[in-house]
């Protein structure tokens, strides 16, 4: 549409008063472990089921079931049903070739339980299910609020006494203050920790028992009293449409020509340009200014994100690498009794390193075994540190420090960019801290356990 000379006139004031305030200064300051699953043996320990062969189900319950099979290293087949059998009646499935010495693992959609069972322990290439043999439960939702609002931005964990189940959880703004954990042991103490930097954390403990709802366990609301914590405002109901009301005539709503001469036309486009440039030089130069930014915090908008340490930028032309396949198993007892840790190769495992060493469970290295050997040994980015993160940009060159003084190991952060954090909890910059095995330890973006 054209505009006259006034209202163009009018644009240009706007653009004035527009980048004049966006160009003043403010006059305040605005302040999966991968998924883990323990393991369930269903069956004696002896010869198990020749791969690419016909293995028998026999179940005592009803309801519907899927099964698949997966194994630490990262293999999995998609979600099957399992096939329809009366109680103690035989159903047979297939064992895929490369499921030799991979996990067969039951989900009863019914009950919301899971069984998983090591092909290479399953007797006689038969397998029976019953009550007993679901061991966990599919999913934990746990809400963590803050006077009744969802929370945001804190560590969720869950873990028993001895760490064989742990796993973590980064509440973020996306998952309206409710965390959600997959396959969580039954029948022994589970301990759901709240984490966040400068607080001790709320913790809370409960022991999950079958006859639960079917879509899991809702582990009862944790709130939290920290005055400085993020909290979200729920999404307010949508308004009730209005009343259509009574369609105007063609004839009044067809505008007024508008008229112009070709100067006029001319001096609008000008004036708009020159609005537009305006108003582009004000947000640049309120955005270089970090007033942009400010205003976000002020409205509650969090803006920190985790940067490439030590200057390192990633290229913009690099294809973004595909996730890897979360495994179920990883962080928890081993279901093969010495097999490797989730994402692990073969070869890798057969040369673990033995005494202290440092599991990785998280990020690109997950299921790296590095030895920790000698008074002192560097984390970081730098191919020549002791624990070299070279993949993991997020990671300073000189990211932490672990020590080891007569057999007592202790971390501390070495100034890094995106600091260290242990069991959850930032470090605070070259303070040792001392460590005990199964202790989980955070740098950049990949996930350690401590073992000893």
């Amino acid at each position: 549409m054209v505009l006259n000379t006034r209202i163009a006139a009018g644009f240009c004031a706007l653009s004035l008063t527009v980048a004049a305030l966006l160009m003043a200064p403010s006059s305040a300051s605005a302040q999966n472990k991968e998924t883990g699953a323990p393991t369930s043996a269903g069956a004696p320990t002896s010869a198990g089921a020749p791969a690419g062969q016909v293995l028998q189900v026999k179940k005592s319950l009803t309801g519907e079931f899927t099964y698949r099979f997966f194994s630490p290293t990262g293999y999995s087949t998609a979600p099957a049903a399992l096939p329809a059998a009366a109680p103690g009646v035989a159903a047979p499935i297939s064992v895929p070739a490369e499921a030799a010495k991979a996990t067969l693992e039951v989900v009863d959609k019914t009950r919301g339980n899971v069984a998983q069972i090591p092909v290479a322990g399953i007797k006689a290439g038969a397998v029976t299910l019953d009550e007993a043999s679901f061991k966990s439960v599919q999913t934990v939702f746990v809400t963590v609020q803050k006077a009744g609002k969802p929370v945001t931005d804190v560590l969720v964990t869950m873990s028993t006494a001895d760490h064989k189940f742990s796993m973590a959880f980064p509440l973020k703004a996306s998952d309206a203050g409710v965390a959600q954990f997959p396959t969580v042991p039954m029948g022994v103490p589970i301990t759901v920790a709240v984490n966040a930097a400068g607080h001790p954390p709320f913790q809370s403990i409960n022991t999950l028992q079958p006859g639960h709802p079917a879509d899991g366990v809702h582990w009862p609301v944790i709130q939290v009293d920290w005055a400085d914590v993020a909290t979200l405002t729920p999404a307010p109901t949508a308004p009730v449409a209005a009343a259509p009301t009574a369609p105007v005539a063609a004839a009044a709503q067809k505008p007024a020509p508008e008229t112009g001469g070709g100067f006029s036309q001319i001096l609008n486009i000008i004036i708009a340009i020159g609005f537009l440039a305006a108003l582009a030089y004000g947000v640049l130069w309120a955005f270089n200014n970090g007033h942009i930014k400010t205003l976000l915090e002020k409205a509650g908008v969090n803006t920190s994100e985790l940067k490439p340490a030590d200057g390192a930028q990633p290229s913009p032309f690099d294809k973004p690498a595909a996730p890897p396949i979360t495994p179920i198993t990883e962080g928890t007892a081993d279901p093969f009794g010495g097999a490797p840790f989730a994402g692990a190769p073969a070869a890798a495992y057969a040369a673990a390193p033995s005494g202290p060493r440092l599991v990785a469970t998280a990020g690109s290295y997950s299921g790296t075994i590095f030895a920790v050997a000698g008074p002192q040994v560097s984390i970081g980015r730098d191919t020549a540190a002791g624990v070299s993160l070279s993949s993991d940009t997020s990671t300073s060159r000189q990211h932490a420090l672990l020590s080891n003084d007569s057999g007592q190991y202790s971390i501390a952060d070495a100034g890094s960019s995106n600091g260290t954090f242990l069991n959850g909890v930032r470090l605070q910059q070259g303070v040792a801290h001392p460590l005990r095995s199964g202790d989980e330890i955070q740098i950049g973006q990949t996930r350690f356990r401590f073992e000893a």
